[in-house]
This record gives structure tokens, sequence and C-alpha cells, in this order.
């Protein structure tokens, strides 16, 4: 590297090398000027001072021998110089050149030769030697010195043209990641939960280990396997262990990465991309995100665009496989393989697919024990992780990793040796709300928070499939309140009975609101926006009306935003259908919260007290309003205690918030003296 370096410095060392002799050559102090007539005149009056002239043939130089000392005229002033040593050199007026400790004759503009100089100095019996011109080295360095400067840049100029080209070839490679067999540490046990997934992959492992029985018997594997689900089950995750188990080359890329602002960039890399697949067979190609690339074409409103021209590219490099190169499988991850081309999903391309769902309860168990290696957990750690799995429905592999990341993260920083389920239930909530808040609201808007989500708890009561959990009014992230429901089993089937009743729970808040102060607040937003969506999909997707009847309307939104395959008068019958429902689930909660006043109230006194109430907690305080033996009057001077304190707490924090900011005033105001002194 040094060495190289070296060699391509040499050029500009050199030129600085000349640079420098030439800045010596011209710079220096200005000497002193003698004017040509005193020049003359002391020819005349003085010519014993001067021992020899030298005249260039050129006539741009004399070179004039003096004696000892000389009294001229410089710059309007009588001097005596030593010029015993020193030649006076004459120069040309329109000359700027001056040399180091020398004297200058400054000789008329209209000075056209030596001849009439020569004959003075013959006339004044001096002697002159006329010289001929032939040039020293120096000069002739002078007059190569422009080539001599744009030789190295020249020399650049090209390096960079070279650097630059480099780059522009670079620009068309692809930008896969090759993870080579040592590199790849995943197998088939770091992936749980997927057990069909995997069942589905595990031909093309045992291909890629051993293709001749398969070859054998005609049998061709699939070339291309795709991948589909939700984000954060697992998609790439499977698709590394496959290449951990085959002990295989594995080429990573995004589809993104194959898309660039220039037409025909994203197919040169896909090029690229195989015909380094082709040199490391076999290998296994990896496209995540496949959907940036490989969404339909002929839905843009230019048909010849960079990305279906990359898609195009693809088509052709999948399908021109060859025999020899039937060890190369590519497989490729979405989650929306529903707007993909049907040219890359036909079989000979993407052959298979295989679906991953988000984990069922069984499932969600394995994944967690997956990810719990390494942690030690309190009790028994079977019967731990199976309680953790049922309070996770819906979750994903990604969450469920995250959760018990979260749990080690909240042990660790209570100073616990092991992980029990308060850290795991506090770090589901974590994972699926956010981080808690402080309560810093009034205890009346705590109080309206109560009411809310009572409404909601009460409501969920009724439900059997999935009854309440546990009801807090602890802020996270956006949500000033959290009702949570569990069912025992995960829901397959979801009846049209079902879905209302989530609408129901969702409208609880709203209508135990109205019951109470008579009004709503903007907090229902998230609720009204879950319940509609709800009784929409019931209408126009799931056909479970009776006025609209068993069909789906609406389909997906294609390029020119239009997601509308039904008519206005289709469309007004929705919306009126919709209302319809949410009107009469409305009607059917009022009507339950109304008759169960006393259950909420003594509900929302428990709540404002403990913050959380859990299913069992919430079964006790019911059964007691309902045998009359809840005290109402002594809950709520407990509440009314409890709004004391609260207030004072608010109060002695918005008293430190002001004395912090005080404080800071006066900080920023003492620095300003200060500057201010300092400047002064």
């Amino acid at each position: 590297m040094k060495k190289n370096l070296n060699k391509t410095n040499i050029p500009i060392i050199i030129s600085g090398i000349f640079i420098l002799l030439l800045f010596l050559k011209y710079s220096g102090n200005k000497g002193q000027e003698i004017i040509y007539s005193d020049f003359q005149k002391l020819i005349q009056e003085n010519p014993g001072s001067i021992r020899q002239v030298v005249i260039e043939d050129t006539g741009g130089r004399a070179e004039v021998y003096l004696g000892n000392s000389l009294e001229i005229s410089t710059n309007g002033r009588r001097e005596e110089i030593d010029l015993s040593t020193e030649p006076l050199s004459i120069w040309g007026s329109n000359s700027s050149f001056r040399e180091q400790n020398k004297r200058f004759v400054i000789l008329p503009k209209d000075f056209t030769g030596n001849q009439d100089l020569v004959k003075q100095l013959t006339k004044a019996k001096i002697k002159t030697v006329i010289r001929e011109s032939k040039g020293d080295l120096f000069s002739l360095i002078i007059s190569g010195l422009p080539f001599l400067i744009f030789l190295p840049l020249l020399f650049i100029m090209f390096r960079g043209v070279q650097a630059g080209g480099g780059q522009a070839f670079n620009f068309i490679r692809n930008k896969a990641k090759l993870f080579g067999e040592k590199n790849i540490k995943i197998t088939f046990k770091d992936v749980a939960g997927v057990n069909e997934a995997k069942k589905e992959v595990e031909e093309i492992v045992d291909f890629l280990k051993d293709s001749k029985k398969y070859k054998a018997l005609g049998a061709k594997i699939p070339k291309g396997v795709l991948l589909i689900g939700p984000p954060g089950t697992g998609k790439t995750l499977l698709a590394r262990a496959i290449a951990g188990e085959a002990k295989v080359p594995f080429f990573s890329i995004s589809g993104s990465d194959f898309v660039e602002m220039f037409v025909g960039v994203g197919a040169s890399r896909v090029r690229d991309l195989f015909q380094q697949a082709r040199k490391n067979a076999p290998c296994i190609i990896f496209v995540d995100e496949i959907d940036a690339v490989g969404r339909q074409r002929g839905v843009s409103a230019n048909g010849h665009d960079e990305r279906e021209q990359t898609l195009n590219q693809l088509l052709v490099e999948m399908d021109g496989f060859e025999s020899n190169e039937s060890s190369i499988i590519v497989l490729a991850a979405t989650n929306r393989a529903d707007v993909l081309d049907s040219a890359l999903t036909r079989p000979g391309r993407f052959d298979r697919r295989v679906t991953i769902d988000l984990p069922l309860r069984k499932e969600r168990k394995e994944i967690l024990k997956v990810h719990a290696r390494g942690k030690p957990l309190l009790g028994d750690e079977n019967a731990l992780l199976e309680t953790v799995a049922k309070r996770t429905p819906g979750f994903t592999g990604a969450q469920l990793e995250s959760i018990m990341n979260e749990g080690a993260i909240i042990a660790a920083r209570e100073d616990k040796t092991q992980i029990g389920y308060r850290e795991l239930d506090e770090a589901i909530e974590k994972v699926y709300l956010g981080a808690k808040k402080s309560i810093s609201s009034s205890f009346d808007d705590l109080e309206w928070t109560a009411y809310h989500e009572v409404g909601h708890a009460l409501v969920a009561l009724t439900d059997k499939k999935m009854p309440l959990y546990k009801v807090t009014i602890i802020p996270r992230s956006s949500a000033l309140g959290v009702t949570w429901s569990l069912g025992k089993e995960d829901m397959s089937h979801w009846t049209k009975k079902s879905l209302l009743m989530r609408i129901k729970i969702a409208l609880g808040g709203i209508c135990a609101e109205e019951i109470i102060y008579g009004d709503t607040s903007a907090g229902v937003l998230e609720d009204l926006r879950g319940a509609t969506e709800i009784a929409r999909q019931i209408v126009a997707k799931f056909g479970m009306t009776k006025e609209l009847g068993p069909v789906s309307y609406g389909k997906d939104q294609n390029f020119f935003g239009s997601n509308n395959d039904y008519s206005e008068k289709v469309a007004g019958e929705i919306d009126q259908q919709v209302r319809l429902i949410l009107e009469s689930c409305k009607k059917s909660v009022k009507t339950l919260l109304t008759k169960r006043r006393k259950e909420m109230e003594a509900l929302v006194l428990e709540l404002l007290q403990l913050e959380t109430l859990n299913k069992e907690e919430v079964d006790k305080i019911i059964t007691k309003v309902r045998e009359e033996k809840f005290d109402f009057d002594a809950a709520k001077k407990r509440v009314a205690r409890q709004k004391r304190k609260h207030d004072l707490r608010i109060k002695e924090e918005d008293h430190e918030e002001e004395e912090k900011e005080e404080q800071e005033e006066k900080e920023r105001n003492k620095k300003k003296r200060t500057t201010k002194r300092s400047r002064t």
C-alpha cells in the first residue's frame, strides 16, 4: 500500500520542486533601481569605474562590471553602493524579473537594441564583450515548466477517471451479502413454532445435501420457494436455517436493493447476482421483501419503469436455469403475496408457497423455550412459559423474543437473579403498548379513565370465549388505560356473534362515559375506529348481513388509488348497515351498563385505589355488590384520601418543576452576566 502511494506521489513531488525553484528565481526583495540616463551619465563622467560590460547578442541583457564603489541616484536620492564583486544587470523596461541583491538599470521604452550602447562604451574605452546567447539549463526548465505542471495534473485526472469508472462498474453490481458455510450457525433447532413450514423445506435441504437420489428418479426440486406470512413470524430466520442445515453458501438481499433511479441498473444487478450464484453452486439465494420488485406489471403509468425491467430480468433468470444450474434455489419472503405478479408465482419459478401464520399457544410456548435459553427462570419453567403463551395470543415470534429480553432487563434492573412471571407480565404490556408513563393528570381525569375502562371490563365479562383478564388505569404510551381479554384457546373461526361481541366491548367505554357524565371524550377515538372496522368487515367483506347478502365487496387498492368494485348505491347501503350494527350494539351495551351501574361504581372506586384489577378481583367485588356487602362509604373515604395524596403529589411535582425552571433561569442569567463582563 505504501509503495503504491509513493509511486503515485512522485509526479506531484517533482512538480512541487519545480514550482519552488520558480518561486525562488522570480521572488525576492526588490533591488535598487538606476535610471538609464544615470547610467549613460556614468559612462560619460566616470568611465573608469566601469571595468567591463558583457552584452548578450540578443540585446536583452548586459552585465556591467564596475569598480569598488559608485555614487548613484536611486529613487531621487544620492547613495554610494559597493559593487566590487557584483555586476550591474541591464534589463528591458517591459521585464518584471528581478534578481535578489542586484542593481538594475531601467532602459527606456524606445531602446531598440545594443548598437547605440556599444558605440558609447567603445568611445569611453570601456572593455565590451559581445556574448552569443545559448540559453542555460534553467531557462529550458522554465520554458518547459507549464508542461511539467500539466503532466501530473493530467495523471491525477486520469486516475480519477479510472476510479470513477470503477465506481460506475460497482454501481451495477448486486448488493447481496454472501454468507459461507462456516458463517451460518442457525439450524432448525433455533426455529420453533413453524413445524409445518419446516417440513415443507426439509426436502430442499435434503436435495442440497444429496441430490443424486432425487435425480435418479427424475424428480426436480422446486426452483423457488415463497415464504408468506405477517412481519415477525420468522421467514428470514427460516431461510437462514435452511442454509445452515444444508451447509451451502447463502446470498441474502432485499428486493429494494435491486431498484434504482436509473433504468437498467436493477436488471444488471439481477444478472450479476445469478452469475455469482452459478460460481458458488450449490447455493441459496434469499430475496427478502420481494414484493418491492415483484409487484404486478401493467398497473404503473409507465410500463417501462425500472421496477418492471428488473422484474422481467428476474423472471428470465429463474426460468433460464440449465440442467447444471438446478442446484441454485431461490427463497423469497413477503407479507403481501396478493400483489405479486402471476408470472413470478407460476410453477417453474416459485413452485412452492410456504405460509407462516401467527403462532398458536403451543407454538408460542416452543418459541419462548428457544428464547429462554441462558435465562434463569423462577419456579417451574414449563408452567411459567405456558402461562406467558396463554397471555400472548396474536403475538409474533419477534414479539415473543422481545418479551423474554425485556423480562431479563426488568429483572436485572431490580437486582434480581431470576426472571419471574411479574417481570414477564410487565414485559408483555411494554412490548404490546409501550413503556409506562407517570400519572401526571388530575384525579378527575383518572376517574374518567376508570369509568371508561370499567365499561369495557363489564362488557368483557359477558364474553365466554374471550373473557376479561385484567383492567388497569396505568397509562402506557398513548393509552390512558387498558382492558385485557384472554381466551382459553386461540380463536381460529370468528363468527358473527363473536365479532359483534368485540364491537360491544369496544363501545363499552363510550357508553360508560355517557351514563356517568352525559358526554364523551376524545379518548374514544381508537375504540370507534376498531368497532367501525369490524362492522364494515361484517357487512362488506364477510357477507354476514341479509340486506346485502353473501357478497364480498371491495378489493385491494391499485396504483391509481381505486379500491371499489361496487356502485355508489351499494356503498350507501354498506354505510347504512354499518351504522345500524354500531347503533344496535351501543344500545345493547348501554342497557347492560345501566342495569349494572352499582357494580360499575364499585369497580371504579377499587380501581382508583389499586390502579389494576385482575378478573378474580373483579369477580369478588361484583359478588359483594350483588350480596350488598360492598361498603361504598368506606370505599369513597379511601378514594378521597387517595385523591388528596394524588393532588398533593401533583402539587409538589409542579412546585419542584417551578423551582427547577427558576434555578435554570438563574444559571442562564449568571452565564449572560459573566459573558458580558468578559467582553467588557
